[in-house]
């Protein structure tokens, strides 16, 4: 997991200074991690977590539904296959040639949680601060 505003600092910094294509990973993070520290940030008890092949049963009609209404699904077979396969991938090079820096998970779900709560919260750091 990677903050879209770290990844949008260190496009900016490859357009500048960059040479290539950089991968601009953070932190590998279950989505049971995930759901731990947002449910931890709201107050709330931790949902429960169904099985993955119920998601995958129920990601059929899903589809099928969005494709009769002319909407997007919530979820798809392709999205949990993706969300399941566990890859990690490497941003050694980024940190090196772009000096990019991702900020920590929790920070970055903390101020996602108090922006869709309608709080304001003085980031920890400036978006352009974390590459170049």
């Amino acid at each position: 997991m990677v903050d879209v505003r770290d990844v949008a600092a260190a496009i900016v910094t490859a357009c500048r200074t960059g040479d290539g294509c950089y991968l601009t990973t953070g932190d590998y993070v279950t989505l049971r991690q995930i759901g731990g520290i947002v449910t931890e940030l709201v107050g709330r008890r931790r949902p429960t977590i169904l099985p993955t092949w119920i998601a995958r049963v129920g990601a059929i009609p899903a589809e099928w539904i969005g494709k009769v209404f002319g909407r997007p699904p919530l979820f798809t077979r392709y999205a949990l296959h993706t969300l399941g396969s566990g890859n990690r991938f490497d941003s050694t090079r980024a940190r090196r040639e772009l000096s990019f820096r991702p900020r920590p998970v929790r920070e970055s779900l903390t101020d996602m949680v108090a922006d869709l709560q309608g709080q304001t919260r003085t980031p920890s750091r400036d978006a352009t601060r974390s590459v170049g």
